[in-house]
């Protein structure tokens, strides 16, 4: 008994490690990467997001993600309102140092009704 007891705190004590250090090291769930600003384009029929991301910590990320949801028109659609479809479209870039901003440009899209941020994501 007193061994199960152990094993199940060594358990729970390595978890609650890795989940510090999962979101230190990826920066999830913190306040480092933030969108500065967001704008679209059009170029050749279609339509993509630009902006900017900030990374406010102490460290470099090698890798960013930014993640939006559109709102569409399907290209199908006959007016009804059940036509509208959301997709996620994402930019990505690399080598944000400390305290630096870079810029991103989504995949290009059609149809566009409307965006949201859905994540920033570094590694």
């Amino acid at each position: 008994m007193k061994n199960l007891l152990g094993a199940i705190i060594a358990v729970v004590l390595l978890g609650g490690s890795l989940r510090i250090l999962y979101s230190r090291v990826l920066g999830r769930g913190s306040s480092c990467l933030v969108l500065a600003g967001s704008t679209t384009t059009e170029e050749n029929n279609r339509t993509y997001i630009m902006g900017t991301v900030r990374n406010n910590c102490d460290r470099r990320y090698f890798t960013v993600t930014v993640t939006f949801k559109v709102s569409h028109q399907s290209p199908f659609a006959n007016g009804a309102s059940d036509s509208m479809q959301d997709m996620l479209v994402t930019a990505y870039g690399s080598n944000l140092p400390a305290g630096e901003s870079m810029q991103f440009k989504t995949q290009g899209f059609t149809n566009m009704s409307g965006y949201q941020l859905e994540s920033i994501n570094g590694f």
